[in-house]
């Protein structure tokens, strides 16, 4: 289930009295390799996401943080068993947060598209 407080993608909750975020993000198909793996796998389509993620956080009367993150994920649409009509989103994301000059990469499974 989704949180009504946006957290930039691979940094961690904080509580503030006052928050607020944004949030850019470009979506593009790659290619559409339909490969099939016998029955169990079919790979219908590759995509790229790029992003960039900032927030503001802050308490009264002093205390303000900024949170920012970027990165890129990749996902494919899978059907498995050939059983769903939907297919599921699979793939990795990678994070880069500036702050900490760290980067983190995350396993997606994103939806069940209906």
């Amino acid at each position: 289930f989704a949180t009504p407080l946006f957290i930039p993608r691979g940094d961690v909750y904080r509580g503030y009295d006052y928050f607020w975020n944004a949030s850019v993000e470009y979506r593009l198909p790659l290619f559409y390799p339909d490969i099939h793996i016998g029955p169990l796998v079919n790979f219908q389509r590759v995509k790229a996401t790029f992003f960039y993620d900032i927030s503001n956080g802050w308490d009264v009367p002093t205390k303000k943080d900024q949170f920012e993150s970027m990165g890129v994920e990749l996902t494919t649409d899978i059907n498995v068993f050939r059983l769903l009509i939907t297919s599921i989103d699979l793939g990795a994301r990678f994070t880069y947060i500036p702050e900490k000059k760290t980067g983190t990469w995350d396993f997606i499974l994103l939806s069940f598209g209906f």
